[in-house]
């Protein structure tokens, strides 16, 4: 028996079914997504979870059980019981505290996407470059937030490597002399490095410049 049998049980109709969670009735709406591991896309399925189920529940209900009827539309069992003991350890660890939208976006991603997933993500965001209008600022909050939620190493070469093939060679130039003035100013006694050798030193050079479409 599974973590997650011990505490849930259901019943369903056409239109809905029902989850007993620890003793309280949870409604799943049939039109509500569902994920397994056969999905390809775990950020598709959490945006249909915020677009459609969040609004649905209401703030009370989200912020109380949110994380739970995330669990119970994850349909794969194994992804279910871990994301069921990672959500009880947060509740343990900081029983009065709120599980907030991020921890249960960044719960769920760290579950059910695998490393390569993940860097193959950040891979296709960076290839992608800016959109038409999008600032430098923008675009590199961006990458770095999905670096970050995906747990990528800070040093990936690779995808420092796409970053710095986004920007023209002008303005790489100005990344790098960017980069200097940052180091000399507040690494005063280090070696110098002539470019940035990460993918957060890169981002910060380049986001103290004005990207073509900021103006």
């Amino acid at each position: 028996m599974s973590d997650t049998d011990s505490v849930y049980s259901s019943s369903t109709s056409t239109k809905s079914s029902t989850v007993y969670h620890s003793g309280i009735p949870m409604k799943l709406q049939s039109h509500w997504p569902r994920y397994d591991d056969n999905d390809h896309s775990p950020y598709a399925f959490f945006d249909k979870f915020k677009r459609q189920v969040i609004p649905e529940l209401g703030d009370s209900i989200f912020r109380d059980y949110g994380h739970t009827y995330l669990t119970l539309l994850v349909t794969n069992n194994d992804f279910q019981d871990q994301l069921h003991a990672a959500f009880h350890k947060i509740r343990n660890e900081s029983p009065d505290a709120v599980i907030t939208l991020d921890t249960i976006e960044q719960t769920f991603l760290d579950i059910c996407m695998t490393k390569e997933q993940c860097e193959q993500s950040v891979k296709t965001i960076t290839n992608v470059g800016r959109h038409e209008g999008e600032s430098y600022h923008h675009f590199l909050a961006h990458i770095l937030r999905t670096a970050k939620q995906h747990r990528i190493e800070d040093n990936n070469k690779l995808i420092l490597t796409m970053l710095q093939q986004q920007i023209p060679y002008r303005d790489l130039d100005m990344v790098n002399l960017q980069f200097i003035t940052h180091c000399d100013q507040t690494m005063p006694d280090a070696p110098r490095q002539d470019t940035p050798t990460s993918i957060e030193d890169f981002c910060l050079a380049l986001s103290k410049l004005t990207g073509p479409d900021d103006a």
